[in-house]
């Protein structure tokens, strides 16, 4: 059975901040992930520039905060 993904930036998985050089498009799965709000956080602009609107926690575990606002990537997961 295929895995429905979709496909974003992240500028920080876990607690390392990606460099914007080797920033590239990830694949997600479309089901089993958490979508957490990180507009109000003081950890939102990251040492790379990038500003980060949503954590997006996949089923293994790993947090991926991407500058997508919540809805915006619950629109791509739902495409």
């Amino acid at each position: 059975m295929a895995v429905n993904t979709f496909v974003t930036n992240a500028y920080q998985i876990n607690q390392h901040v990606v460099p914007l050089a080797d920033v590239v498009l990830t694949g997600f799965p479309t089901a089993g992930c958490i979508l957490t709000d990180t507009t109000d956080s003081p950890r939102r602009d990251l040492g790379n520039g990038v500003s980060v609107y949503t954590c997006l926690q996949v089923p293994a575990g790993d947090k991926y905060y991407l500058q997508q606002t919540v809805a915006a990537v619950a629109t791509l997961m739902n495409a």
